[in-house]
């Protein structure tokens, strides 16, 4: 009888370690991430959204957030469709994130693509960024009222860097072209790093850049600072006027955040938006923050899946005015 009994325990001790494993195994949250996380950019190394993505990796590392590896892949090209393309065949991986700038809003607008920003999966948004206008040292343009009143008396001759076609910086210019009445070239670089660097060689005669780009160059010297593109002045160039100031319309902001492929599981998208809140709460990533000259925007999926809606809007405003193109 006790054999028996004994024997009715181990079948039952078995049995309940075999349900225990068969629900470990079928519910993957538990343990998520299991593997190394690819973060998707549609920016060139060096670009801002690629400088963003490794900062908030390795705010990642520092504070121990994940018990995986994020890796970088730049899919940069396409104005952003490049990385859109790649990141939709990844649909319903937990192990892809793709880096939101509002190319990934406004290129479909323009563009026949099978997708748009709805197709993918909305984690956070961690930043917001303005744009300062700057050429470098050598130019003869001292103000930005000395660089509209050249570009008035030659039309079509003086040549602006940009990133890509959709970017705010390419925006603010066709804005600022629009609101003076002027007429400049617009070259599309393959990075907002490359436009800077055009504009140190005397390639183009200005950009409008991101401040964390060209901060390191104005402090060096090399590069001046004629307008903030954002609603206030930058402390670091308090002495150029902002857009609205020098009359010259409206600033397009910049938001940065996170996405998911299609279908992204909710068990991944959820564990990644309570590490992203983390990541914007660390004092890292507030360093990072005042360093760069970014605003902290803290917006949860829900939260940033209605600003997209919206922005979405706005985006088609712009385009029938003209300034996205």
């Amino acid at each position: 009888m006790r054999n028996h009994n004994y024997l009715l325990l181990l079948v039952s001790t078995l049995i309940l370690l075999v349900a225990l494993v068969a629900c470990s195994r079928s519910n993957p949250e538990a343990e998520y991430p299991t593997q190394p996380i690819e973060y998707v950019t549609t920016a060139a190394p060096g670009g801002a959204m690629d400088v963003f993505g490794r900062m908030v990796i390795e705010a990642i590392k520092r504070e121990g957030l994940l018990n995986q590896s994020v890796s970088v892949a730049n899919k940069s090209g396409g104005n952003g469709a490049v990385a859109m393309a790649y990141t939709m065949t990844k649909k319903g991986d937990p192990y892809t994130i793709l880096g939101f700038n509002p190319q990934i809003i406004r290129t479909p607008l323009l563009e026949q693509l099978p997708y748009s920003y709805k197709d993918f999966t909305p984690i956070a948004n961690l930043a917001a960024d303005g744009k300062v206008l700057v050429v470098r040292a050598q130019s003869p343009f001292q103000t930005i009222d000395d660089l509209i009143s050249a570009a008035r008396q030659r039309p079509k001759e003086l040549t602006m860097g940009g990133a890509a076609s959709t970017s705010a910086q390419v925006i603010s210019g066709r804005v600022i072209q629009s609101v003076a009445g002027v007429q400049w070239n617009i070259v599309n670089f393959q990075s907002d790093a490359e436009s800077v660097t055009n504009v140190l060689g005397g390639h183009v005669d200005f950009s409008i850049s991101n401040p964390d780009t060209t901060l390191a160059h104005v402090r060096s010297g090399t590069l001046r600072v004629l307008l903030n593109c954002a609603d206030a002045r930058y402390s670091a160039f308090k002495d150029a006027p902002t857009q609205q100031e020098a009359g010259l319309g409206t600033p397009v902001t910049t938001y940065r955040g996170f996405m998911g492929p299609p279908e992204m599981p909710s068990y991944a998208s959820k564990k990644l938006e309570v590490v992203f809140k983390r990541v914007a709460e660390s004092t890292y990533f507030k360093g990072y923050i005042e360093e760069g000259l970014l605003l902290p925007v803290w917006l949860p999926a829900v939260e940033f899946g209605e600003w997209m809606d919206k922005q979405n809007e706005e985006d088609k405003k712009l385009k029938a005015q003209g300034f996205l193109q």
